[in-house]
């Protein structure tokens, strides 16, 4: 028996609820089933609902349908349960496929064009910010230099604890209006018994369809005494092939304290004031914003940990089927001469790339992660020159998908805006030298030391926006490209996004 199947008989083998897979699938009937037949093998569906398998009884084998459906356990092709399905448009270039009538005539689309079809490739790879569960009861143990104690062991863990400090600028910090958190002394030396890793990285590695796996490094053991908290912030990058992080609960009773993440407009509330039944645990990128709410009572005590991306693959056939469907637009739009754009393309990432906030040197393909690196390799392998861009972008409205990026504003960075320097501003101006006559004192922050040098081949491409694209809202107010705030600044909204950059061959 392996580890983690060792795991789930701990755990009483649960069943998962089935829940939509807020997509759809175009799958091949053939030997009474509905399958995948990719490059990287055949796949069939878990389940067809007894209604639709009525339906496709009367096709031909080798029929195409676009099909919807739910997930029954893992989210990827072979856990899925199809509850619709209708006639596939053909892919271009190929001939309809024969078939004899059905009972129930189903709707036949228009082809979508090259441009559209990679459109919709894109679209159908859904965004996962953060994902969480629970594990069975255990009993969590620490060991440090030859000493040992139960993680609940509130009065062992603040003995060997210290005030934790957090990254600002480059600097480390103490400033306990800020973050007034304890971390074990030892740190990364202490070893951890009771808790199986395995199940919760499989977990994790499902949930954002990785092509690796990914491996998990004790960062602290962390203490929120009451009054305990951390303001909003980031997690600074610190090993190379960073993901993200993963917190474990240790399971005290408390109040408040809760963790809250934040996407633009979006937040996940993580409440662990009141023990479960086993230690609960949530993971999410880098990039995610988060907070660590007041503790109001009781002591708040959780495990970090550090997600990277390790060398060993992974094979997921719900991301292979989406890369695979990718590639086939890609190629498409590079055979059709009318619409391949002849200065490229701009594709938006779903994350900020992982880097330094005091880097000089170019963004790298090697510092995206998850889905932004895997369509990345996919645009290579295709042929295309990719490149990795981040961008400040002006916008009018308040936008909970990628604001529209203009012309006038858009820019490319050389190196990331700390956070910092929008805190507490008036308005940012992109030039050091601003002038502010016609509205008075402002304490404005300038961008311009940030900015990179205009790049034409940007202003001349064409943006496909996926769905999933991402940006951060980094700042809300006056702001001026020039300096000059009379009649050109603007009112409204900067973010900041990572892109990539994709030119056909020549």
């Amino acid at each position: 028996m392996g580890l983690w199947d060792k795991v789930k008989g701990a755990m009483g083998k649960k069943q998962r609820a089935r829940e939509p897979s807020k997509r759809t699938w175009r799958l091949t009937w053939q030997d009474g089933a509905l399958q995948l037949f990719a490059p990287h093998g055949t796949f069939r569906v878990k389940a067809i609902e007894p209604d639709v398998q009525a339906q496709l009884a009367a096709l031909a084998d080798g029929t195409d349908l676009v099909c919807e459906g739910d997930f029954d356990g893992r989210h990827d092709l072979e856990h899925l349960i199809v509850t619709a399905a209708k006639a596939a448009p053909p892919l271009l270039g190929q001939r309809p496929a024969a078939r004899a009538p059905l009972p129930i005539e189903l709707p036949v689309e228009e082809p979508p064009n090259a441009f559209d079809r990679l459109q919709d490739a894109l679209d159908t790879l859904a965004s996962v910010r953060w994902c969480e569960g629970a594990l069975a009861p255990t009993s969590l143990t620490v060991s440090v230099g030859g000493e040992s104690a139960k993680l609940d062991d509130v009065a062992w863990l603040s003995a060997h604890a210290e005030p934790a400090p957090f990254g600002q600028a480059g600097e480390t910090k103490i400033d306990r209006a800020v973050r007034s958190t304890l971390r074990l002394r030892a740190r990364g030396a202490a070893t951890i018994r009771g808790l199986e890793l395995a199940g919760i990285l499989e977990r994790i590695e499902e949930a954002f369809s990785l092509e690796c796996h990914v491996e998990a490094t004790l960062l602290d053991v962390l203490v929120y005494p009451p009054g305990g908290r951390f303001l909003r912030h980031k997690d600074t990058p610190r090993l190379a092939h960073q993901l993200g992080t993963l917190l474990v609960e240790v399971p005290v009773t408390h109040r408040g304290g809760d963790l809250v993440l934040i996407e633009g407009d979006d937040e996940h509330r993580v409440a662990w004031s009141t023990p479960g039944t086993g230690p609960r645990w949530v993971a999410f990128y880098g990039d995610v914003d988060h907070t660590v709410d007041e503790v109001e009572s009781g002591t708040r005590v959780t495990l970090a940990y550090v997600l990277t991306a390790s060398e060993r693959p992974r094979t997921d056939p719900t991301l292979a089927a989406h890369l695979d469907a990718i590639a086939d637009a890609a190629i498409a739009l590079l055979a059709d001469t009318e619409r391949v754009p002849d200065n490229g393309l701009i594709v938006p990432c779903e994350r900020l790339a992982i880097a330094p906030d005091d880097r000089t040197e170019p963004l790298t393909l090697a510092m995206l992660r998850g889905h932004d690196a895997a369509i990345a390799r996919t645009f290579e392998r295709c042929g295309f020159a990719v490149r990795v861009v981040e961008l400040v972008i002006p916008s009018e409205g308040d936008h909970d998908h990628f604001p529209e990026p203009d012309d006038w504003g858009t820019q490319p960075l050389k190196r990331p805006i700390p956070p910092s320097v929008f805190a507490n501003v008036d308005a940012v101006s992109y030039e050091d030298d601003a002038d502010t006559e016609e509205y008075g004192p402002m304490q404005i922050a300038s961008i311009e030391s940030y900015l990179a040098d205009r790049d034409e081949e940007l202003e001349e491409a064409t943006w496909l926006i996926r769905r999933g694209a991402g940006a951060k809202l980094v700042h809300e107010g006056l702001f001026s490209p020039t300096g000059y705030f009379g009649n050109e600044a603007s009112d409204g909204f900067l973010y900041l996004a990572a892109a990539l950059v994709l030119k056909p061959p020549a």
